[in-house]
């Protein structure tokens, strides 16, 4: 079965989870990256995050090369701000029809991922969801993170 992970990172943090998990199952990663990205250093990061966020903006994105036709599954992967994905997942799947499996994975530092799967599955009515995964703080627990990655990585098989 072939698989992409398509994820956008601010801190790393999603970058370091989709990276690993690639690994272990043996995935594309398909990285997003806006064209003008937000710094992830100082406290300006929660102010253009959360706007971007609040009024629903969908951030331009450098060219990247996506066929969902070469995939059996996709997992979409980000970190949560305010509850729900970021803007720039927004972007992708505003571009992008994704039917088909698909599982969805969230990095956070304590916010209500419930809530933001919900949110994304609302942007995808023709998707058969495998599975979701909620990581807190994956650097700072990348011990506790591999081990809910392998675990995962069961689900996807």
């Amino acid at each position: 079965m072939k698989t992409l992970i398509i994820y956008y990172s601010l801190q790393g943090n999603t970058k370091f989870t989709s990276l690993e998990l690639a690994n272990i199952i043996e995935a594309d990663t398909l990285e997003l990256i806006p064209q003008n990205p937000i710094k992830s250093k100082g406290f300006s990061k929660f102010i253009w995050g959360g706007k971007q966020v609040v009024t629903n903006e969908l951030p331009k994105l450098k060219p990247y090369n996506f066929k969902q036709s070469e995939y059996d599954q996709i997992i979409i992967a980000s970190p949560i701000w305010a509850s729900r994905f970021t803007p720039t997942i927004s972007t992708f799947l505003s571009e992008n029809e994704i039917p088909g499996n698909i599982a969805l994975i969230a990095t956070h530092e304590g916010s209500n991922c419930t809530k933001a799967f919900q949110k994304i599955m609302d942007k995808l009515p023709n998707c058969n969801l495998i599975g979701t995964l909620d990581l807190l703080k994956p650097l700072k627990k990348q011990e506790e993170t591999m081990f809910k990655l392998k675990q995962f990585s069961e689900k996807l098989k």
